[in-house]
């Protein structure tokens, strides 16, 4: 993600926005109260990580989930305010079905 549109992103968020991060493991956005990739977070963050040094997500918000499998993403609807999906479009087969979500 471009540093430009990291701050821009930041600026916008409100401090009671929920954020969920879709495919965020080799470089998290920080602000991300949810992060949702397949591989696990102990191992998150080989590149880095974008946004603030703190971390707003744990490893109990760190939702392990297959996104090429089709299965709805495990949140309620209008549980999320905003989603970032920076590292993870390019890498699906099917990136309309999950833009749907």
């Amino acid at each position: 993600m471009l540093t430009k549109n990291v701050k821009k992103i930041l600026r916008k968020l409100s401090s009671s926005d929920t954020v969920l991060d879709i495919g965020g493991w080799a470089a998290p956005f920080n602000r991300a109260n949810y992060v949702l990739d397949i591989l696990p977070y102990e191992t998150r963050g080989i590149h880095g990580y974008y946004g603030p040094e703190k971390e707003y997500f744990s490893k109990e918000t760190w939702v392990i989930h297959d996104v090429s499998n089709k299965k709805p993403l495990p949140f309620g609807d209008k549980k999320i305010d905003f989603v970032v999906c920076s590292q993870i479009l390019e890498d699906i087969r099917d990136p309309i079905h999950l833009c749907s979500e």
